[in-house]
C-alpha cells in the first residue's frame, strides 16, 4: 500500500468545466503638466461577482487525515473524496502613475 490515490488515465481529458467569464471595467483620467503627467485610474475586476469552476481536487484522506477505505471493501484499494472549489471575487484597485 502506498497511501497515495491511483489515477485513471483512461479518463483523462473526458471532462469538461462549464464556462468562465467576468467583467472588467478601468476608468482613466489624465492631468498633463509642464514637464509631467499624472494618469489617475480606478479598476474593478469581475464587476458582477461571477463564481467560475475549478477544476476538483482529489484527496484519499478524510477530514481527520486518515485513508479513506475502499467502499468496495477491497483492502489494496482506497476511496477518493472530492474537494470542491470555486473562485471569483470583485477585486478594485485604484491608481496612480507619474510620467517625467
Amino acid at each position: 500500500m502506498t497511501n497515495q490515490a491511483y489515477i485513471d488515465y483512461s479518463r483523462f481529458n473526458t471532462l469538461r468545466l462549464s464556462d468562465s467569464h467576468q467583467l472588467d471595467v478601468r476608468v482613466d483620467k489624465e492631468f498633463y503638466f509642464n514637464r509631467w503627467l499624472l494618469n489617475l485610474y480606478v479598476d474593478i475586476q469581475n464587476v458582477y461577482n461571477f463564481k467560475s469552476q475549478r477544476p476538483p481536487i482529489y484527496t484519499n484522506r478524510n477530514q481527520n487525515g486518515d485513508i479513506i477505505s475502499d467502499p468496495g471493501g477491497d483492502f489494496s484499494k482506497q476511496g477518493l473524496r472530492v474537494l470542491e472549489e470555486s473562485s471569483g471575487t470583485i477585486l478594485p484597485t485604484l491608481g496612480l502613475i507619474i510620467k517625467m
